[in-house]
């Protein structure tokens, strides 16, 4: 690990809520938030029974009540950068519930949304991990560690700097209170919170008779780095079965190692293979960063005619799993023989694309009456989509 010396972040960010949670709400929250594709399409549902079940709330009144004072609490935010001011405001959580059925269906505010979206001001500002940290000496001590952190940077810092920025200058003069009081509590929960391990080693004055603990070298690194490096050179070794001599191994590597605790395994696996099917002919890393980036595997053909429904009449759509590319192909013949479009198989502009569909396992055909679309994945759903001009 790599040793540096510290100053405090140039950002530093004060995030709390008006009115703290309860236990209960903390658990029904926490279990609210646990999807977060259904969290940032703002569609929360759950059922009044599993509510009385899980909290033990009894009438729907009493369920009623515990949400409407949910709904009263608000985070409270401060966002200083160089000791300026650069914004303050408050915003709800729960912007709105309504009964439907037997179900109770919640609306979080934007804001509350934007905290968990890729590149939003507030979760760039760390939100997502502020919000969930409830001693104000891990917030603070958060604030100067986040960039080491983020970088698995290990740090050293010395007991008085430390103290001072944690405001207990004139506190805690034996680091056996400190260490049991503050220090590990807050390292605790910045841990579970973040997932990752900060363990320290003690510095000692050697010129002391005493040898008084001066400092501490912190050393940070992710809690499941060992299994994530498994991970990422399983998924490095599916790419190199099919691509022994792989450009930019080592920007793949990285890229694919951060993003395993966002999106997963089977996430990365199922991009991977989509990529391996469809990449034009040396075009392979841009075309993996953006189908890690954009969820090809469940995207890309959905998006490719998303716009043609706006503008041309669809006559044939099929979502269906193909055991092999021939049925596919002869599925595409049939519904052409059934068109009357035989005049393709004279058409070169046609053949071209058959070729492809061969090569790179997509097709796509524009003339003056038809657009055709198909794209075979091996061992998931395939697509054959046509639309009149």
């Amino acid at each position: 690990m790599e040793k540096n010396y510290i100053s405090l972040n140039e950002n530093d960010i004060s995030v709390r809520l008006n009115k703290s949670f309860t236990k209960k709400e903390k658990l029904f929250l926490d279990s609210l938030i646990k999807n977060k594709e259904d969290l940032l399409q703002n569609n929360i549902s759950i059922s009044i029974l599993k509510i009385k079940k899980k909290l033990f709330l009894g009438e729907l009144e009493n369920i009623l009540k515990f949400i409407q004072k949910l709904m009263d609490k608000k985070i409270i935010y401060s966002i200083y950068k160089l000791d300026i001011l650069e914004q303050r405001g408050s915003f709800a959580i729960i912007s709105s519930y309504y009964i439907e059925k037997d179900s109770i269906k919640l609306k979080f505010s934007e804001e509350f949304i934007s905290i968990f979206k890729k590149n939003s001001y507030f979760q760039k500002n760390d939100f997502e991990i502020l919000f969930f940290l409830q001693n104000e000496h891990a917030i603070t001590l958060y604030n100067l560690l986040k960039f080491n952190i983020s970088m698995n940077k290990s740090i050293e810092i010395s007991i008085s700097k430390l103290k001072t920025i944690l405001n207990l200058t004139n506190s805690y003069d034996r680091f056996f209170d400190f260490e049991k009081l503050i220090l590990k509590p807050a390292i605790n929960e910045i841990t579970n919170i973040t997932g990752k391990s900060i363990t320290y080693t003690k510095i000692k004055n050697i010129n002391s008779s005493n040898s008084k603990i001066i400092g501490l070298f912190l050393e940070i690194k992710d809690i499941n780095e060992e299994e994530k490096i498994y991970l990422t050179n399983k998924l490095i070794s599916i790419i190199e079965k099919d691509i022994p001599t792989l450009s930019h191994k080592q920007e793949i590597w990285s890229f694919i190692f951060k993003l395993i605790d966002d999106k997963g395994f089977e996430y990365i696996k199922k991009n991977i293979q989509y990529t391996l099917e469809h990449f034009d002919k040396n075009n392979f890393f841009n075309f993996l960063i953006e189908a890690l980036n954009l969820n090809y595997f469940d995207n890309r053909f959905k998006n490719k005619i998303k716009n043609f429904h706006d503008t041309f009449k669809q006559i044939e759509n099929i979502e269906k799993k193909y055991d092999s590319l021939a049925q596919l192909h002869s599925d595409l013949f049939k519904i052409l023989a059934n068109l009357q479009f035989n005049y393709l198989t004279l058409n070169p502009h046609f053949l071209k694309s058959l070729q492809n569909l061969r090569l790179i396992h997509e097709l796509e055909y524009f003339d003056n009456e038809f657009i055709i679309f198909a794209e075979y994945n091996t061992n998931s759903i395939s697509y054959i989509s046509l639309f009149e001009n």
